[in-house]
């Protein structure tokens, strides 16, 4: 078969030639879809999964294709514009914004990986599929057959997965002699079985429960190797682990935070404290100056994830590798900015009390989405203690210590 078609759409090259017109086009997008987000987080919260309306705008909002490769017809946004977009989605709906992340990382990685043949399966159809999947990186047990493989296993975070056209997932062929063949492998949402497990604290309308095959069959071109060299795209597909995901959870942590700071001082106007004199929130000096610090905190997270992701990306290209202490320190900084995130929202949530407190507020639900967040291995206290041992000039070094 021959090399795959790009997608017909929008982002192609013709339309946004530079990085700039592309970033313009990306964050128009989430402009017009913030709404309908906005308008579904609730429903979200009660479906445990994105609602039907929600995935339906995303699918039609042109940001599916954010890591896609340009030869493919997508923006191949690098991580500073990555972090600007999906920070942008999490003002919006914190969940949407972390399916969204879930979503074009796991695209942009099997269009850079599969085969030509597999790249033509995959964008077969009409728009761009929803792809979910990693699974914890687990591998489940696969079996050589004729024309590719038997896969079975469970997985878990299927963040994502109730709106999903394909699933992507590890498996590990120990068939041969030696050390076990890993190999990534994209199945179909028709062939998995999600459990309904997903009962948490935060982010529940992610959707992000276990799910498993049973010997389920995966041609070879739905396949690649664990780690493989990206067949197509540019820098960002030639990052690590780390470096190519770890600044997403920062987008959402702080993007919503940004919004449930809005929302404080918006209620900071009628909002009074006191018993034998009543003042509003917004005339009192330790608010205004939290609020002040806050905000200023989170614009210096912001900018630190835009320069480094900006660096993170240069020095690839220019390398033609991954630059390795570049990415732990992005993985640092990401912790960073997710820690300033969950620090604020604990302030918010003290000036906001009770009214902010009751179940399905805005800020309830924000205070609780960005403590997950902080939850994934992504995010870490050991990934300071890494960046300073690669400041002090360590080499043996692994960014996803």
């Amino acid at each position: 078969m021959g090399a795959a078609k790009p997608v017909e759409m929008e982002s192609n090259r013709a339309v946004h030639a530079t990085r700039e017109e592309r970033r313009a086009a990306l964050l128009a997008a989430v402009e017009e879809v913030g709404p309908v987000l906005e308008a579904e987080a609730a429903g979200a919260e009660d479906e445990r999964h994105l609602t039907p309306a929600a995935l339906t705008a995303l699918r039609r909002s042109g940001l599916l294709g954010l890591k896609l490769p340009l030869e493919l017809g997508g923006f191949e946004a690098d991580n500073a514009v990555q972090y600007e977009v999906i920070e942008r989605l999490a003002y919006h709906s914190t969940a949407a914004a972390w399916c969204m992340f879930i979503y074009t990382d796991i695209l942009g990685k099997v269009a850079a990986c599969l085969p030509d043949e597999g790249v033509a399966r995959l964008l077969a159809g009409e728009g761009l599929p929803l792809t979910c999947g990693g699974g914890g990186l687990i591998p489940g047990s696969l079996v050589p057959v004729e024309g590719g493989y038997r896969l079975s296993g469970r997985w878990i975070y299927g963040s994502g997965s109730s709106g999903s056209d394909y699933f992507m997932v590890m498996g590990a062929d120990k068939t041969g002699a030696g050390e076990p063949q890993l190999v990534f492998c994209l199945v179909p949402s028709r062939d998995m079985t999600v459990e309904d497990n997903w009962h948490v604290v935060g982010m529940r309308g992610t959707g992000s429960a276990d799910y498993h095959a049973k010997d389920v069959f995966v041609p070879a071109a739905l396949t690649f190797p664990f780690p493989g060299p990206p067949l197509r795209g540019g820098a960002i597909f030639k990052l690590g682990l780390m470096g190519y995901s770890a600044h997403t959870i920062a987008s959402v942590a702080v993007g919503g935070t940004l919004r449930a700071l809005d929302e404080i001082g918006k209620m900071a106007e009628t909002k009074a404290r006191g018993y034998s004199s009543k003042t509003p929130l917004a005339r009192r000096s330790v608010f205004q100056s939290f609020l002040g610090q806050s905000r200023l905190r989170l614009m210096a997270m912001r900018a630190m994830m835009i320069d480094v992701g900006q660096r993170l990306v240069a020095e690839a290209e220019s390398l033609s590798d991954n630059p390795l202490h570049t990415e732990i320190e992005s993985r640092a900084a990401a912790s960073l900015a997710t820690l300033a995130a969950v620090e604020v929202m604990s302030g918010i949530m003290r000036y906001a009390g009770g009214e902010g407190a009751r179940a399905g507020h805005l800020i309830e639900r924000t205070m609780r989405d960005v403590q997950m967040a902080q939850t994934h291995f992504y995010v870490s206290d050991s990934s300071f203690e890494l960046h300073g041992r690669s400041l002090l000039g360590e080499t043996d070094l692994d960014a996803t210590a």
